[in-house]
């Protein structure tokens, strides 16, 4: 190992007032001599020792050394790594590695034991030098660090402690940090263990009532906003039992960052719970004697009395007194006795109260008769001490009692007489479904005294069966609070009866009814339903023989038919034969009606789609064998009287029939039928051909067969109106009413 100057060596060892001892552990005996020198000659005490073992016994029973320079290897027994970590578990010490291994693993593995210092052998004593004092430093700071700290931890147990014993919780705020301090009392107050939480605004605020939520957040946003440096608010917190707790808060902006934002802000909690409930107390207290005061039906006047001037002035007047006198209390409070009642001086009034203040003993005074502009009446008057040199007066209007009372029994009068003489059954139930009131015809319907029905259940006054389903119903009008009505059936005879709740105070308490007996209207009914049946059978027999009159009317239609077209075949001369077909189609429009009125619902009305798509159908069957001709129609759904479907059948049948006969030539052509109805009546039947038309003398009416002029005679018979023209072919439109619109 290479020497430093001595003059370097001097020069160091000043430094030191006090020799320091290192314990060198080598087993190179030369190497440790040279090294123990070189320290002695730099102001060192130096040990020696040869073994880790050795190394270890003289470290921990030598408390003078200060400092051990460790060799890493060191022969048989333990090495310098081990010898080390049992110096270390023994006693604080510094440890500086000097060893020739400067593997990456070696280096690694020493600092994981001490990190005061690692020398590599023939580094020059210059870096030994300097790695011994720079131990000694680090070891000096962390000395002073963990003094520090305890005196840190002293100063915090003595705050602790004093923030504990005050009543109040403190806390300290550094916003730009979010760092938060809450003193034990914060927790305590809660019921919560000290530190039983990690204190945060978060934490603040979910521990808020939500009631309290926006003032408190409020005014701590306002300070963190910069807008105010102080606040106060009363405001509940949730304690670690679940209950709200009444907690004074209070805020203060310690110190503003140059944007006029808090840099700190401190403040203190302060339980007020208890006050908070003394104080609802004391205003529930107060409310309640004040509700009373109002609510209590006699008038009370509160008055002062001045010993100094004998003055007896109005101090307090409640709800009852202002309506019973006419005295405004704003408009008269603080006038004198003698002011508020001129009369009053006649009857003496005034010295009884005052003696009532001097004994400080009640009085009562009846039936004061007392009358000025504003009031008149008979009162009864109760004058009491009240501390303070007060005076108190109660008293009611006997003569408006009286009123009262009189104006109840002609009330009971009038409602008693109901009972006695209604003609329908009053009762009056209580919340127990028994018997309170009623009528005096119940005594006919039950065969008992009334006096012996009142306060009776329902079991004790009729049969179960019945008594059952009443008790249903009225406890579902109780509960419901709805009205119902209900037929019921006694001693053969049929009852309704309307139930529907009575409301006192908002509640279902009681229940009433009428019952209305119904016998006479339930037979009168039957008897009526008895009668309807009878008309009902008269009816269908009246309709079954319609029905038997329609089929006979048509099978005898129908023979005529068939004897006419039979005669027509037997025919020799060609006009007889059209003659007889004329009358065939004639009678086919009567017997499908008739077929209409036999097979419909209806013997009045009938279908005139059905009608005339069933007659145009045949008429297309009887000519379709001898001409070509298509026959279409558009005809609206509509019901008409038979009275009016017989004539308009028989004017298609007379159209259809002329065509055939006289319009078409061997091609053959088209019919169209169109049948409009209007919602005010009107109805329109359009007929049109494909032929030649028809002369115009019959269009004029001034000729034509017995086929036209029958059309004619039929549109007048329906009281409507026929125009013909020769477009395109022959058209025909007829327009009537119906009769019924």
């Amino acid at each position: 190992m290479r020497h430093v100057s001595r003059k370097g060596r001097v020069s160091h060892q000043m430094e030191h007032t006090v020799r320091r001892k290192i314990l060198l552990v080598e087993d190179d005996p030369l190497l440790s001599t040279l090294t123990s020198l070189m320290l002695g000659d730099f102001g060192y005490d130096v040990s020696t020792a040869m073994t880790g073992e050795e190394a270890v016994e003289l470290a921990l029973q030598d408390e003078s050394v200060s400092l051990v320079l460790m060799d890493i290897d060191l022969g048989p027994g333990i090495d310098g790594t081990i010898a080390a970590q049992r110096i270390l578990a023994g006693r604080t010490i510094p440890i500086v590695f000097l060893t020739s291994h400067s593997e990456e693993e070696m280096v690694r593995k020493v600092r994981g034991i001490t990190r005061y210092g690692y020398v590599i052998k023939n580094s020059g004593d210059f870096v030994l030098l300097s790695s011994i004092e720079m131990a000694y430093d680090l070891f000096d700071a962390h000395r002073r660090i963990e003094i520090q700290l305890e005196h840190l931890a002293s100063s915090r147990q003595r705050l602790d402690f004093a923030l504990t014993a005050v009543s109040d919780a403190i806390w300290d705020y550094y916003p730009d940090q979010g760092r938060l301090y809450w003193s034990p009392r914060y927790f305590t107050m809660l019921g919560y263990e000290p530190d039983a939480m990690q204190p945060s605004v978060d934490l603040w605020r979910a521990l808020i009532h939500p009631g309290d939520m926006d003032g408190a957040v409020g005014l701590f946003r306002q300070c963190m906003a910069g807008e105010m440096d102080e606040y106060n608010y009363e405001c509940r917190f949730r304690s670690a039992g679940g209950e709200w707790r009444w907690i004074l808060i209070r805020g203060r902006v310690l110190s503003k960052f140059s944007d006029g934002t808090p840099e700190r802000i401190a403040g203190t909690h302060t339980d007020i719970h208890e006050r908070k409930l003394a104080e609802e107390r004391q205003a529930l207290a107060a409310r309640t004697l004040a509700d009373i005061i109002a609510a209590i039906p006699s008038g009370l006047f509160i008055y002062q009395y001045e010993p100094g001037d004998g003055s007896l002035r109005l101090l307090k007047a409640n709800k009852s007194a202002t309506q019973m006198t006419g005295i405004d209390e704003e408009q008269w409070l603080g006038r004198e006795f003698d002011e508020i009642w001129p009369n009053h001086a006649a009857l003496g009034i005034r010295e009884k109260y005052m003696k009532v203040l001097e004994t400080e003993e009640p009085v009562t005074l009846e039936n004061v008769a007392y009358s000025d502009k504003r009031v008149s009446g008979i009162y009864q008057v109760r004058a009491f001490p009240v501390p303070g040199n007060k005076l108190g007066v109660a008293f009611e209007d006997v003569g408006g009692l009286r009123r009262t009372e009189t104006a109840l029994h002609e009330t009971e009068t009038i409602f008693t007489e109901f009972l006695e003489h209604s003609p329908v059954y009053v009762f009056f139930k209580d919340s127990e479904i028994r018997s309170l009131r009623l009528s005096r015809n119940y005594e006919r319907m039950l065969g008992r005294p009334l006096e012996d029905l009142i306060g009776k259940t329902m079991n004790d006054l009729f049969p179960s069966d019945l008594a059952m389903s009443m008790i249903e119903d009225d406890k579902r009008i109780l509960s419901e609070g709805r009205e119902i009505m209900v037929d019921e059936e006694l001693n053969g005879h049929c009852y309704t009866t309307i139930k529907f709740p009575i409301y006192i105070d908002g509640q279902a308490r009681y229940l009433a009814g009428f019952t209305i007996d119904i016998t006479d209207r339930k037979r009168a009914l039957d008897e009526s339903r008895e009668s309807a049946e009878k008309v009902q059978k008269l009816l269908d027999e009246k309709e079954l023989l319609l029905r038997e009159v329609h089929h006979r009317i048509k099978n005898n239609m129908s023979t005529i038919s068939n004897l006419l077209t039979l005669q027509a075949d037997h025919c020799h001369t060609g006009e007889a034969r059209d003659a007889l077909t004329d009358a065939v189609g004639r009678i086919t429009s009567m017997w499908a009606v008739y077929d209409n009125l036999f097979m419909g619902q209806d013997f009045r009305f009938i279908s005139v789609r059905q009608y005339l798509e069933e007659l145009l159908g045949a008429a297309g069957d009887s000519f379709g064998r001898h001409r070509n001709v298509v026959i279409t129609a558009e005809i609206d759904e509509d019901q008409l009287d038979s009275r009016e479907i017989f004539p308009l059948g028989m004017l298609v049948n007379e159209l259809v029939t002329n065509s055939y006969k006289y319009a078409f030539s061997g091609t053959g052509g088209s019919i169209f039928v169109e049948y409009r109805c209007s919602p005010d009546g009107t109805r329109v039947l359009l007929y049109r051909d494909s032929g030649a038309g028809v002369p115009p003398a019959v269009l004029e009416g001034t000729a034509g067969g017995f086929g036209m002029r029958l059309v004619r005679l039929l549109v007048r018979q329906l009281e409507g109106q026929l125009s013909m023209s020769n477009d395109g072919g022959f058209v025909c439109r007829i327009q009537f009413r119906m009769a019924s619109a």
